[in-house]
């Protein structure tokens, strides 16, 4: 009977925990979007491009959706949680379809937004590395659901790869910044909070499980290795910058 209650608590604590997450990630992502965003209104003038509109409407759902399916989970509603999962592929797919569309225009027009080429590359590609491993994440996730402590952290992995803009946006705040370099304060930010986040997940499987994962074995290396690779390594290579001149000569972003 002892065994049988253990067991009832860790798995509810397990759900508190990715539900916790869940609510941590929304909460980053609000605040750090917020002057830009969610209330840009109050903070800026210009109007935001539509294409914008649509990857923050995508990125907030995906979201807002695993908090939803933490719940449902939670409540024993697993056929919701089914039919849900479904809708959240369709996001997931919209949210990559809808960066890649954006990286696109970035490129096209870095010259107009007074970047060098070094900065939009490192932009560019950095971004890439985090679409590549919140597709890997997703894909792999919705392969491993019937193995439902793989499935639930896979999806917590893909929503982290995507948390560095709302980091890097919130570290640039008068308040929290650090460095007066740009690149070194994003580095900081970026990179830093991922590590803290990932330490939340290890230290929640050192107490429920008595070990890591295996998904954050090999998933936090792979994010780690993309995006420094292709932050540091492709953004600064020949042919990296010169995908990124192919696109900008094409034709002005509008």
């Amino acid at each position: 009977m002892s065994a049988v209650i253990a067991k009832q608590k860790s798995s509810f604590a397990g759900i508190g925990f990715f539900q916790a997450m869940a609510i941590l990630l929304l909460l980053l992502t609000l605040v750090g979007f917020a002057p830009t965003f969610f209330l840009r209104p109050w903070f800026q003038s210009t109007p935001l491009p539509v294409r914008f509109h649509v990857h923050g409407l995508f990125s907030t759902a995906w979201i807002v959706v695993l908090l939803v399916q933490t719940l449902l989970v939670a409540n024993g509603r697993l056929a919701w949680h089914r039919r849900l999962g479904l809708i959240a592929t369709g996001v997931a797919a919209g949210l990559i379809v809808s960066g890649l569309a954006i990286l696109y225009y970035l490129a096209r027009g870095y010259p107009d937004n007074g970047w060098e080429l070094a900065e939009a590359a490192g932009l560019i590609w950095g971004n890439i590395a985090s679409l590549t491993t919140f597709s890997i994440f997703v894909v792999t996730g919705i392969a491993m659901r019937a193995s439902a402590q793989t499935h639930k952290r896979l999806m917590l992995l893909a929503t982290l790869s995507i948390m560095g803009p709302p980091l890097v946006r919130i570290g640039g705040f008068d308040a929290f910044r650090i460095s007066d370099s740009l690149f070194v304060n994003d580095a900081i930010y970026a990179l830093g909070g991922l590590l803290i986040l990932y330490s939340m997940i290890l230290i929640h499987d050192l107490r429920t499980l008595g070990r890591p994962h295996s998904t954050l074995l090999w998933g936090v290396p792979l994010t780690l290795g993309l995006m420094f690779s292709a932050g540091l390594g492709i953004s600064g290579s020949e042919w990296g910058q010169q995908l990124v001149l192919i696109l900008s000569s094409s034709e002005t972003a509008p």
